[in-house]
Order: C-alpha cells, then structure tokens, then sequence
C-alpha cells in the first residue's frame, strides 16, 4: 500500500473507502501524536461498570426532529455523534460527550458550538483543524481501526484501537460498548432518507453531496419502500454484523422510525437464530 492508497474495509460484502488518503491520514496521525491529549483507555471513566447506565447515542437522521423532547428528558448519558453536535446545542441538548472520527477537515464545521459541559472524544486521525477548534475545550484522544494498524503504530506504540462499521454512530456504538454500556439508546440512526427526501435533521455545510440514492423494498407485497444512500446501506449491515457479534451483550432500544429502526426486530430475531444453532450444534 502506498500513500497515495485511500483506506478501505470490508464487512460482510460491503466494502468501504475513505474519502482521504492515506497519506493525509498518516500527517493527521502525527499531527494528533504531537498534542499528548490522553487516550480514552487511560481514564478513569473507561473502565467504571456502566451496566444499568442509560445511554443515548444521538445520529442526525431525519426522524431526531420529532424525538427532541424525548432526548431532552432522557435520564442517562447523552453522546452526539458527529455532525449532530450543533443541531443538539442550537436546540438546547448539551450532550455529555461527543465522537468524532472523520479525518476530513469538513468534520470541524460542524463544532461550531463547542460546549464547556462537553467531553470530545476525538479519533486520532482526525484533521488538525478539529484540534484546533476544540483546543480551549476538554479532548480525548482515540484510535479509529480501519485497516491500518501499521500507520497508527508508528504513531503511537502499542495502540488500542476501536473498529465497528462506516459511521461515526457506529464507532461510538463500539466505543460505548467497549466502555461496559449495556443499556444502549439509539436516536437519529434511520439509515434512510425522510419521505420528504431529508437526509438529516439539518442541512449539509457546503462542499458536501448526497450521491446516488436507492430504493430499498423489505416486503415484496405491499412493503414500504425506503430511499437510501449507499453509508447508510453500509450502517445498516454493519450494524448487522456488530449485533450478531455481541448482540447478547448489550440491549439497543431505538427512537425513530427509518430502514434500520424498522428492520431491527429481523435483525435480533436473525442473530438468536443463530445463536440457537450454535447451541444446538
């Protein structure tokens, strides 16, 4: 692999590349090593029992919206995911902690409102210019896995880092369940477009683009046809494979409606299915 290789992985048959290249990744990676922020494995919080600790996991789909008031009465903690973070804010929610995890320098528009009562759980690969928007404001650095063990490595010797899917909201999945989380709260995870055509709850910061859209038929007679950009398809099975892993270790309970919502039940029937096999084998 050269530097000029974009990174990729693969889970079950949906293969996804980074939007950056690796070389870019690699200075992020220097760059966040210069700055001795402590890793999320270091604190104290880390390895406390969260078991009957509620915890919301908020994405930005369209359906988050209509569930606002339910989040702003949620008794647990709250972790924006991503881009979510000001959309929150704006409207009142200052979440405990918020993930992020795209090393593309577009990911610091949407932290234009950090907050004091915030912790920031910042990806090692992120772009210098999310470090620098947040340096007044308390960071904890940690390793996003995308197939490149090596790179993080020569960066940071005898690393830990966190895999789960595409998306931010599956990294913080992972991260949230590695931290002993078991009560999982899932909001804005649709893993589709509104019947309005809305792909979040707000607007994209310019320089991003939908991409091509697709139709997703889960009943053949008489089934909701659901709109779908190709991550969100990806967030659908790798959550999917996530749950089949460890899906008899923690409890998700979503909020909203949407494709991953919806197909849920089928989800967890499918992986006790095969658990019972397993056993029975």
């Amino acid at each position: 692999m050269n530097n000029e290789t974009n990174y990729s992985s693969t889970v079950g048959n949906i293969t996804t590349v980074s939007a950056v290249s690796r070389e870019q990744i690699v200075n992020n990676l220097k760059y966040s090593a210069s700055l001795k922020y402590k890793n999320i494995c270091d604190t104290k919080f880390y390895s406390v029992n969260k078991e009957n600790s509620p915890i919301a996991l908020v994405g930005g789909g369209p359906s988050l919206k209509s569930n606002l008031d339910e989040l702003r009465n949620f008794n647990g903690f709250i972790w924006a995911c991503g881009s979510v973070h000001d959309y929150l804010l704006k409207n009142n929610i200052a979440p405990h902690a918020c993930v992020v995890c795209d090393p593309d320098p577009i990911a610091a528009n949407y932290l234009n409102k950090a907050s004091g009562a915030t912790l920031y759980y910042i990806a090692s690969q992120c772009d210098p210019v999310v470090f620098n928007k947040l340096k007044a404001n308390a960071v904890v650095l940690w390793h996003c896995y995308n197939n490149n063990r090596e790179d993080i490595e020569a960066n940071f010797p005898g690393f830990k880092a966190f895999g789960g899917g595409c998306t931010v909201g599956l990294r913080a999945l992972t991260l949230a369940f590695a931290m002993n989380f078991t009560n999982i709260h899932l909001f804005g995870f649709d893993s589709c477009l509104s019947e309005d055509g809305e792909h979040h709850s707000y607007g994209f910061n310019s320089g991003e683009e939908l991409g091509e859209i697709f139709e997703v038929l889960l009943d053949k007679v008489g089934g909701k046809i659901y709109k779908t950009l190709g991550y969100q398809l990806a967030q659908v099975q790798h959550f999917n494979e996530f749950y089949r892993n460890y899906g008899d270790k923690f409890n998700p309970v979503f909020h909203g409606t949407g494709l991953l919502p919806d197909l849920f039940d089928r989800i967890k029937a499918e992986a006790q299915n095969m658990m019972k096999e397993t056993t029975d084998g």
